[in-house]
């Protein structure tokens, strides 16, 4: 259970009164965060435009398009409500904007990276039911089933992280990632993060992937015993054939 949290670090979320003056560090910093902000904008507009274009959606599978539509909008808001505002942190380290905010940036900047977590096994989980259930596939795994799955990792995660940000008031200002992020300072509360956005994933995600390499060599191994059989076969046969 998420309780039991204790205080965050005690910091003044203000600039006022910094004298701190940017280095070359600093600057190479704020710079490439914003370079690596322009290009997650605009790396994933075009992939909007690919996945959801009449002439190229029809190439890919409709819940693989939902899967990278639902990432396209986690590293759209990456880009857009989480990079920007480090530039400012990164050269003057230091949170400038209200303390309601820095609780906003640690939700999103910890929801989100968990939510593409989510959204890839959830592409995992997918294919084991295509591989190992492909006769009832289409019953099992249905499209609006999917939207219902990409929605309730969202809900899940955003839900998650409220409570420890905003009921718990778990969060502070980290200079280091010039950016606000959860303080998981209960051990309580950082086992359940680990168990629901770490362990449970990593093991769905490798269980189902092994299950489709391990149903893959199977298939392979059955393919490659009946063509030996078959040529073996047609050796006997022109045998037969020769010594009559």
């Amino acid at each position: 259970m998420l309780i039991a949290m204790v205080a965050r670090p005690n910091q003044s979320f203000t600039c006022e009164g910094s004298d701190y003056q940017p280095t070359w560090k600093d600057f190479i910093k704020a710079g490439t965060i914003a370079v690596v902000s322009i290009g997650i904008v605009i790396g994933n507009l075009f992939s909007a435009v690919v996945f959801n274009n009449p002439k190229s959606r029809k190439l890919f599978l409709k819940k693989i398009r939902l899967t990278m539509n639902s990432l396209i909008c986690t590293d759209l808001s990456m880009g857009l409500l989480v990079c920007p505002f480090c530039i400012y942190s990164a050269l003057y380290r230091c949170w400038p904007y209200s303390e309601t905010f820095c609780k906003v940036e640690a939700l999103l900047i910890s929801a989100l990276f968990h939510e593409s977590t989510l959204s890839l096994v959830l592409i995992a989980m997918d294919r084991y039911c295509s591989v190992h259930h492909y006769l009832r596939y289409n019953s099992i795994m249905t499209s609006r089933k999917y939207v219902i799955c990409i929605l309730f990792t969202w809900v899940a995660t955003f839900t998650c992280y409220s409570i420890i940000i905003f009921g718990g008031d778990q969060y502070y200002f980290d200079e280091i990632g010039v950016n606000c992020e959860p303080f998981y300072v209960n051990y309580k509360v950082t086992l359940t993060v680990i168990t629901l956005f770490y362990f449970v994933p990593s093991g769905l995600f490798i269980y189902s992937y092994g299950s489709i390499f391990k149903a893959a060599n199977r298939k392979e191994t059955i393919r490659v015993y009946g063509r030996s059989a078959r040529m073996s076969m047609s050796v006997r046969v022109w045998n037969f054939y020769v010594l009559l």
